[in-house]
């Protein structure tokens, strides 16, 4: 189990930093939360004797973190809460008056500080803001003044905050992989508000809030494959909050997917596999047994990052299709606005290349007087290859850069029998390189895939236009087209309405001399060497408008 794990971990927490500067949050509130559980429901001494040894450890530190690290005084203050709470009648005076001090002083009175993240629409504001009201609520007699102002401060910004990220349809701007951390977060506070105070404040019933399950689902795709865009990761894994959603829709088929995670290692091994919590205490409220996949295969959002998602089914081998809008300069951005996948058995025919290690570019970026988070356009974060519009499934024009501030927006959608999709317009990413650039992107007869671009150069100057397709097939130029072999599976990508030259690019990152280099070398790591890049090139005369309607079939 996790807090048998965890009892295997005999070094003790003596900074909020391990000795390769990476901080001790995750794994203190793994070890704390899990050995206290374990305690409760076992009553055996060993699982105490973990928890109140790394509880004390944890609250005699001098610092939980700071503000370019205050995630981790949220996510620590919650562990801290949480274990106080389960095993309090289990510590002495002495140990609870340092817990006591160590949530006062370290997380609710440094929040009395000017937090940014208060007034951020993101994960931080969930996390922080959850932490802050476990603790508020945990010493709340020791400091009733104090906690109550974290509380109402939470209430208000984070109320706030929930409206910018998930209205109108429930879409997380900054990816799955995000929406699973931060919906941790934020369901676990709305559970404690209803617990402690019986309203959740009104918080849950903010626009799109409650759709926001139905994002998740449709976000993954077959094979556990999940559209990865923004910094997300391309394996869906374990989804705790979902229980939350599907209790508060009263809709189990939410869970269709999530209840097969149950038996796999995901749920173990997740780096927020103490907050299994939330979803024990939903599904004991729901009838779980014959559980099925949903009827809907069409799922369309507007909000911060206007995006279509759908399927011809629910299993491993249909076909699925994601396509995004939005800002590419918003938090965790990529240059990827009007970037598809397309999944069909089990395999990445268009895919987003997974992003690099915070902990590999980060350094080299900072040595380079830059911020990995820095989203203004001269950042240099879009020098890096993975994030570049070269590199994903989108246009690049002239060779230039997106604006990055531009907001691409979803203008239509179809959902029929034969026809699922959407339209996007991505003018605005060009600087006027291109007098219109419409995309729609469409799943046919749930076998197909078609990418129509209707394309027009401004009437003084040509537009030279690149279509890449970033895939884990092989690509071979024929005389019609490219051929995509993956295994047994072949298809064919083919292009009409405009003359077209046909090409495949290196995947190679040492081949390319205008991405983030140290001392003459990649920051990156190399891509892997299945991934291939292939599409076409087109000038587009002055004033000229084509229609280029792209195909992708199985032959």
């Amino acid at each position: 189990s996790v807090a048998d794990r965890a009892l295997k971990s005999t070094s003790q927490f003596t900074s909020h930093l391990y000795d390769d500067g990476t901080y001790i949050s995750r794994d203190a509130a793994v070890r704390l939360i899990s050995c206290a559980y374990a305690y409760r429901m076992t009553s055996l001494q060993k699982y105490l004797d973990k928890a109140l040894q790394d509880i004390k450890d944890v609250c005699v530190l001098e610092t939980w973190g700071h503000e370019d690290s205050y995630l981790d005084v949220g996510e620590l203050s919650a562990a801290v809460a949480i274990t106080y709470d389960w095993i309090y009648d289990s510590m002495s005076e002495a140990l609870r008056g340092t817990v006591v001090n160590a949530l006062k002083t370290l997380a609710l009175e440094t929040s009395r500080e000017d937090q940014w993240w208060y007034r951020r629409a993101g994960n931080w504001n969930q996390v922080c803001n959850s932490g802050l009201v476990c603790s508020a609520v945990a010493i709340y007699e020791h400091c009733p003044q104090l906690a109550q102002e974290v509380i109402d401060d939470a209430i208000s910004t984070n109320r706030v905050a929930v409206e910018g990220i998930y209205a109108p349809d429930g879409a997380y701007p900054e990816g799955p992989t995000y929406w699973s951390f931060g919906a941790i977060f934020q369901t676990l506070m709305l559970t404690v508000f209803e617990d402690v105070f019986g309203t959740d404040y009104g918080i849950s019933s903010a626009p799109g809030f409650l759709d926001t399950g139905l994002f998740k689902v449709f976000a993954r795709g077959p094979n556990n494959m999940q559209f990865n865009y923004a910094d997300s990761g391309l394996s869906a894994t374990s989804a705790y909050p979902l229980f939350y959603f599907a209790y508060k829709r009263n809709d189990p088929s939410l869970l269709y997917a999530e209840l097969k995670f149950l038996d796999e290692a995901s749920y173990r091994n997740s780096g927020h596999k103490c907050y299994m919590i939330i979803p024990l205490k939903y599904a004991m409220r729901m009838n779980l047994e014959g559980v099925t996949g949903m009827d809907e295969k069409f799922y369309a959002a507007q909000g911060n990052v206007p995006l279509m998602m759908c399927r011809s089914g629910w299993e491993d081998d249909d076909d699925y299709l994601g396509i995004k809008g939005g800002k590419d300069g918003d938090l965790h951005g990529h240059m990827d606005g009007g970037s598809f996948v397309y999944y069909d058995e089990g395999l990445q025919w268009a895919m987003d290349v997974e992003h690099e290690s915070y902990d590999n570019i980060r350094p080299p970026i900072h040595a380079m007087g830059g911020k990995l988070f820095d989203m203004s356009q001269t950042s240099l974060r879009w020098k890096l290859f993975r994030m570049h519009s070269r590199q994903h499934n989108t246009l690049t024009v002239n060779d230039k850069d997106h604006n990055v501030n531009a907001f691409v927006e979803m203008v239509s959608t179809e959902n029929t029998p034969s026809r699922m999709g959407a339209t996007f317009d991505l003018t605005p990413l060009f600087d006027g390189d291109l007098a219109k650039a419409e995309r729609t992107a469409a799943l046919c007869d749930d076998e197909y895939l078609e990418i129509k671009d209707v394309l027009k150069a401004p009437a003084g100057r040509s537009a030279h236009v690149r279509w890449t397709l970033m895939t884990k097939a092989t690509p071979t130029v024929t005389s019609d087209g490219i051929t995509l072999v993956s295994g047994s599976f072949r298809k064919k990508l083919q292009t009409q309405g405009g003359k077209v030259t046909y090409k495949i690019w290196s995947s190679d990152i040492n081949d390319y001399d205008n991405i983030l280099m140290k001392d003459g070398k990649p920051i990156e790591s190399p891509l892997d060497s299945d991934i291939s890049i292939c599409g076409y090139e087109i000038d587009i005369p002055a004033g000229a408008e084509l229609t280029l309607v792209t195909t992708m079939k199985q032959y």
